[in-house]
């Protein structure tokens, strides 16, 4: 109580324990919490944004880069599989030597079939042989279509090739008709008129 008698006392500012300590107030606490501990929001704007983008740039080069070596990873070992599952190639087989290939084909003669008439086998050798209807002819078809001297057999590298002589009617070589020296081979038909010809070993 005061000295002029009044009854008021001073307000309280703090309690004390038991033991004599200032127990703080639950205001105090909380401004005292919140003052020592910084919050996300003031830790985000203390970084620079320019920092911010350099990291998202790492992170995205970071995964590219992963994405990157799987894809590489994965796709030696597929190629890896199928080369394994690849059959092995089969040896090559040699092919025939041209020469021994021609020789089996060289006709060796000549087989004339005349119409009407008997068939006639006619050799060939080292000389051309001439087939016509007249005399000078080396071998004589009797046919009213052929030509005196209709076409020839001559010698062409090692086999022989069929010319015609400018007949009237034409040569015909399995169906074609012969406008230039041609190569004949064994089992050719040559047509003179209505006179076949087959050539043989």
């Amino acid at each position: 109580m005061s000295a002029g008698g009044s009854s008021t006392s001073a307000p309280r500012t703090a309690r004390r324990s038991t033991g004599g300590a200032l127990l703080s107030t639950p205001s105090t606490r909380a401004t005292r919490s919140n003052s020592g501990t910084p919050s996300s929001s003031s830790w985000r704007a203390d970084v620079p944004v320019e920092l911010l983008t350099l990291l998202k740039f790492v992170l995205l080069g970071l995964l590219y880069l992963f994405v990157g070596r799987t894809v590489r990873v994965f796709a030696g070992e597929l190629g890896a599989s199928r080369r394994k599952a690849a059959p092995a190639p089969r040896p090559a087989v040699a092919a025939p030597s041209e020469p021994n290939r021609r020789s089996r084909r060289i006709p060796k003669e000549l087989v004339l079939h005349p119409p009407g008439g008997a068939s006639q086998v006619i050799p060939l050798s080292g000389h051309g042989v001439v087939l016509g209807r007249g005399t000078t002819a080396d071998v004589h078809v009797e046919d009213v279509y052929v030509s005196d001297e209709h076409a020839e057999i001559l010698p062409d590298d090692g086999s022989w090739s069929i010319r015609d002589l400018g007949s009237t009617n034409g040569t015909f070589l399995n169906g074609a008709k012969v406008t230039r020296p041609t190569p004949l081979a064994v089992g050719d038909q040559l047509r003179f008129g209505k006179t076949r010809v087959e050539l043989r070993r």
